[in-house]
């Protein structure tokens, strides 16, 4: 992530800040001193989704989408039946009714509004954010790719590793870590690798992966990684239709018995060019 897109971020969050401090703050003052409660006015809003859509160049799909969910469908949706509701008020005071009852509902809307939009504005600060931290954790990460796997599957995995290696990639595999790994507590520095020094974790799944006590460590420390990210951390390879604990069936895998070993090198290059 580059210095534009963070303060592309950084300004969006401000803005999304605002808006939901105008609601929760300022307009309730504005409704609870306006006799007449005149329908607000949106340029400020405008403004803010105005910048959004022409900053998208600059922001994910999923931080797009939750603005778009949060200004379209939240903040211009709800809000316009908040601003119908004042109309009417308006016309049942030039009319000379009472308007109690109308005004108890505009209050219970704007009550709902609010509550709704603090709600998703929150949600989409903390993606923002989260987006940030894991952008700073992938510039600095030790490895691009790291391979976990079962002794009996090294031939096999020891080409991916040399592929990518030859590409370019800074690739974990144990072979190519003989000298730093001699003497250390691997345990801890095992759980370190594949938990924050990694952009992606290659696990090849076996029955073999599945009884090993450091495989499923590795595995354990790429899970709390992926828990914490809330992304595609994990890439799975399957050597066979063995389940791994915490591994959803419903995520999507490479099958060693269909997949060369290069091209799993390939398809993992490609991954890291894309994210």
């Amino acid at each position: 992530m580059n210095q534009q897109q963070i303060k592309v971020l950084l300004s969006l969050v401000e803005k999304i800040r605002l808006t939901s401090d105008f609601l929760n703050h300022e307009f309730l003052n504005y409704i609870s001193n306006n006799p007449v409660m005149e329908p607000m006015k949106w340029s400020w809003a405008i403004d803010t989704y105005k910048f959004i859509l022409a900053e998208k160049h600059s922001i994910s799909d999923d931080i797009y989408s939750r603005c778009d969910t949060l200004f379209t469908d939240i903040f211009q949706i709800e809000g316009q039946k908040f601003v119908d509701l004042c109309r009417q008020r308006i016309e049942i005071v030039q009319s000379g009714d009472t308007d109690n009852e109308i005004r108890e509902i505009i209050i219970s809307q704007y009550q709902n509004w609010r509550k709704e939009f603090t709600i998703k504005a929150n949600e989409t600060i903390e993606a923002v954010q989260q987006s940030m931290i894991i952008s700073d954790s992938l510039e600095t990460a030790d490895y691009d790719i790291g391979l976990s796997f079962a002794g009996e599957n090294r031939s096999y995995v020891e080409t991916v590793a040399l592929r990518l290696r030859e590409k370019g990639i800074k690739v974990f595999y144990d072979s190519f870590e003989a000298d730093s790994l001699w003497g250390k507590n691997l345990y801890q520095h095992l759980n370190e690798i594949y938990k924050t020094k990694c952009r992606f974790t290659i696990i090849f799944i076996s029955e073999a992966y599945s009884k090993k006590n450091w495989t499923n460590h590795e595995l354990k420390s790429a899970q709390a990684r992926a828990f914490k990210e809330n992304r595609e951390y994990i890439l799975p390879v399957r050597f066979d239709e063995t389940l791994l604990p915490g591994l959803d069936e419903t995520v999507g895998y490479l099958d060693a018995r269909t997949h060369k070993p290069l091209d799993i090198a390939e398809l993992a290059i490609k991954k890291l060019k894309t994210s």
